[in-house]
């Protein structure tokens, strides 16, 4: 009988088959689909930079300060991989990488559901502002508890071993905060789900195509909800407790993207419509002339209501432009 098969054989494998078997096999899988989603998160995160021009200043350092988070994350995450697989595979001991991403998912999570409250804090009535309110509470809680939790995970010497133990530590803090950060989410996103129908009279759905669909279950959270749910289940019912890394390794992405997704969502939803001619009427003449600058469509789609912050100002050059036609209007008058 196979050792690899049999259950009861599995306690008389060495320790370096047992690490490989139930901890780094299915992160290594989750750090692979990470670093594809971090390839979208390049890409999105040049898009932003490109487009970020006339976002207020506070804006751009929270969206860039997210971005280097989800860098260090999958680094660290890498480097952990990299030191029970290749460096020192009969290593029993915690590695410095693996509590540093811990602590790096700590304040990732809450950085990206304080730009969702951002979004709610905009589109919520003077009446209902109390429900952002309480979500940044409940964030602010959630940041403790999870700073608590990997300070725990810290202090925790052993990473695996022969006796089949689980090797998370502090599981009852870990599962509270991963419960907490279930219910943030799911609260954020029927927050939006509930809000931004409300938000305007001629939302447009972009003919309600699946792509619309689809980014509008990613920009209200829906998504990294589910994970997150996911995360949590597979963390209390898994045998294996390296399943909820792997998924958390995955959701961290999703976080990222989701974000970076939404402030750009007037890039994707809002195209440059050809330019149009200008009319320009006076008394006893009329002149027209086109302006070369692209007019965008004043209907907003439901993905962009609550991003006031994100809209670009009027460029001045446009201004300059309407000026010169009309003086050379009147000096042709004259």
């Amino acid at each position: 009988m196979s050792p690899q098969t049999s259950s009861p054989s599995a306690a008389l494998m060495p320790p370096i088959e047992i690490i490989n078997q139930y901890i780094f096999g299915p992160i290594l899988i989750g750090l692979v689909v990470s670093a594809l989603l971090t390839g979208v998160t390049i890409v999105q995160a040049a898009v932003y930079m490109r487009n970020s021009k006339y976002d207020p200043l506070g804006q751009k350092l929270a969206i860039w300060f997210l971005c280097s988070l989800d860098a260090l994350h999958i680094s660290f995450m890498v480097h952990m991989i990299y030191h029970y697989l290749v460096s020192d595979p009969t290593d029993e001991y915690m590695i410095w990488s693996f509590p540093a991403h811990v602590f790096i998912e700590t304040l990732l999570f809450p950085v990206a559901q304080w730009l969702y409250i951002v979004r709610i804090w905009k589109i919520a009535t003077h009446r209902r502002k109390w429900i952002p309110a309480i979500l940044s509470v409940l964030v602010f809680s959630h940041l403790v508890v999870g700073i608590f939790a990997s300070v725990k995970m810290a202090q925790h010497a052993n990473v695996g071993g022969t006796n089949g133990e689980n090797p998370i530590p502090s599981k009852p803090a870990i599962a509270f905060v991963l419960a907490m950060t279930t219910f943030i989410d799911f609260s954020i996103a029927g927050s939006l789900i509930h809000t931004l129908p409300k938000a305007g009279t001629n939302l447009r759905w972009t003919d309600s195509s699946i792509t619309m669909l689809l980014a509008y279950f990613l920009h209200t959270g829906v998504i990294i909800s589910i994970f997150s749910l996911s995360v949590f289940i597979a963390f209390m019912v898994s045998k294996n407790p390296a399943i909820f890394l792997a998924i958390e390794a995955v959701d961290t992405r999703l976080y990222v993207n989701s974000v970076l997704g939404m402030v750009n969502a007037r890039y994707y939803f809002q195209p440059p419509q050809s330019p149009k001619p200008l009319s320009l009427h006076s008394e006893t003449s009329s002149q027209y002339g086109p302006i070369d600058m692209a007019s965008r469509r004043l209907s907003k789609t439901i993905n962009e209501v609550g991003l006031p912050l994100f809209q670009p100002s009027a460029k001045p050059e446009d201004v300059k432009v309407l000026e010169v036609m009309v003086k050379q209007e009147h000096s042709s008058k004259t």
